[in-house]
C-alpha cells in the first residue's frame, strides 16, 4: 500500500481523529483522577492497618487497589476503543477491499483454531476484531484471539482455574490448490506451556537445507516427510522469512500450518492488537500510519505465500 494512499486515508478521516483525540484529552484526565483517587484511599486505610498492626490487611488493600484500577480502566476506555473502532478501524478494513467484512465482537470458529494444530489442547476460546473476506484466489478468516486451558488444580491458591496459553492474531485461508502434505512450520523460540513437543508429538521433522535464517528461525515438520521437502522451495522459504518481518517484532512469534486446502498462521502477541493509543496522540499520522500498514500485512498474508502453486 502506497504511502501516498495512507495519507489521503488519513485526510479523510482526519475530523474524526480530531474528535477522538479530545475524547482521548478527557479519558487521560478521568484515568489520572482514578489512579489519585485509588492511591490517595490505599495510603489512608494502609496508614490505619499499619498503626494497628494489622499488616497482612496492606497486602489486600492493594491488591483491591489494582483489581478496582483494572476493572474500572476497562470501563472507562470502553466508550472511546469502541467509537475508534466504529469510525476509524472500519473504514481501514474497508479500505483494504469490497469482500471484507469487520465485528469488533466477533467470535471466530473454534473447529478453525483447532483444525490448525498450531496450538496444544485447549479449553476456552476469547475472539474480538474478527475480518472475513476474499482476496485474488483465496478466502479467509483472522480474529485476535486468547486461548486457556483449565487447570487439574483449579485451588485459589494455585492462581485460578485457568492458564492463559496463547494471546495474539490468528489467521486461517482458503486456497483453491489443496497442498500435496500436510505441513507445520513453527517458531523455535516459545513461552513455556507452548513448547514444540507439545504440537509435534506424532510429526516427524523434515530437514531444511541451505538457508541459515530460515533455520535460525523455525523447524519443520509433517507427516509425509518426502512430500513437505519437495514443497519447501527456497523462494517459498524467503517469503516466509519476509512475512516475519513483516508482520512481527522481535517479542512474539510466529507459525503456520499448510492443511489441505487451507493455511493457518498465528502471530502471537503481549499486547492488544488493533487498539487505538491512550498515551499517545490518536492524530499522530506515524502511529496511523503504522497501525493501518500492520493490518494491510496481515490481511495480505496469503499474497506471499505459493506453497500450493509449486509444486
Amino acid at each position: 500500500m502506497a504511502d501516498f494512499t495512507i495519507e489521503k486515508l488519513y485526510r479523510e478521516l482526519s475530523p474524526e481523529l480530531q474528535k477522538l483525540e479530545e475524547e482521548r484529552l478527557n479519558l487521560l484526565k478521568k484515568i489520572n483522577k482514578l489512579k489519585l483517587g485509588l492511591i490517595t484511599t490505599a495510603l489512608i486505610l494502609s496508614a490505619g492497618a499499619a498503626y494497628g498492626k494489622i499488616y497482612w490487611l496492606i497486602a489486600v488493600i492493594v491488591v483491591a487497589g489494582i483489581i478496582t484500577y483494572a476493572f474500572s480502566y476497562r470501563r472507562l476506555i470502553k466508550p472511546y476503543r469502541d467509537e475508534y473502532k466504529t469510525k476509524i478501524f472500519t473504514v481501514m478494513v474497508a479500505t483494504l477491499g469490497t469482500g471484507l467484512s469487520y465485528d469488533q465482537y466477533g467470535k471466530i470458529d473454534e473447529a478453525l483454531i483447532r483444525k490448525s494444530g498450531l496450538f496444544p489442547e485447549f479449553d476456552t476460546v476469547k475472539s474480538e476484531d474478527v475480518i472475513k473476506g476474499d482476496l485474488d484466489q483465496y478466502s479467509f478468516t483472522q480474529a485476535e484471539i486468547s486461548l486457556y486451558y483449565d487447570k487439574p488444580d483449579k485451588r485459589p491458591e494455585s492462581g485460578g482455574a485457568y492458564r492463559w496459553l496463547f494471546r495474539g492474531l490468528f489467521f486461517a485461508g482458503q486456497t483453491k490448490e489443496t497442498f500435496p502434505a500436510d505441513l507445520w512450520i513453527l517458531a523455535k523460540d516459545r513461552p513455556l506451556g507452548n513448547e514444540l513437543k507439545e504440537i509435534t508429538s506424532n510429526l516427524h521433522e523434515v530437514p531444511v537445507n541451505g538457508h541459515k535464517d530460515f533455520t535460525k528461525n523455525f523447524k519443520v515438520y509433517s507427516r509425509d516427510v518426502e512430500a513437505a521437502t519437495r514443497m519447501l522451495q527456497e523462494n517459498d522459504l524467503n517469503k516466509i522469512m519476509i512475512i516475519k518481518d513483516e508482520a512481527i517484532d522481535d517479542e512474539v512469534y510466529m507459525d503456520f500450518s499448510f492443511i489441505g486446502n487451507q493455511v493457518f498462521i498465528a502471530i502471537s502477541s503481549a499486547k492488544d492488537l488493533f487498539e487505538p493509543p491512550i498515551r499517545d496522540s490518536i492524530t499522530d499520522f506515524e502511529i496511523f500510519k503504522s497501525n493501518f500498514k500492520y493490518l494491510a500485512n496481515t490481511t495480505g498474508l496469503m499474497h506471499h505465500l505459493s506453497l500450493a502453486k509449486t509444486v
